[in-house]
């Protein structure tokens, strides 16, 4: 059918996932609670949920449900994409306590 092509950034009836090149002020905002922000500062440097749950002296199950809240909030499909637009959004930068880089 003429004109029912799917365009890209086209999207009449159903919800769009926005555009991964554009930036996330939701991100800064208080679209994500201080504890969903603070998951995500972890999830960014690839940590799972094991060790976040460590970090923040929580259970496992709450920081699966926390990382799908996030992943949610975010229209990320993956801890990988949460996390570069984390990192694209200045969130979650590399740890430097043990791993130097001399010279």
């Amino acid at each position: 059918m003429p004109g029912s092509e799917d365009r890209e950034g086209s999207c009449p009836t159903s919800p769009c996932r926005p555009p991964l090149d554009l930036p996330f002020p939701h991100l800064t905002s208080p679209h994500l609670t201080d504890r969903e922000r603070e998951t995500l500062d972890l999830i960014s440097p690839g940590l799972d949920n094991a060790s976040i749950a460590r970090r923040l002296r929580l259970s496992e199950k709450t920081i699966r449900n926390g990382v799908s809240d996030v992943l949610a909030k975010l229209h990320a499909r993956s801890r990988t994409e949460a996390a570069a637009l984390a990192r694209d959004a200045g969130l979650g930068h590399p740890r430097s306590s043990t791993q130097g880089s001399s010279g």
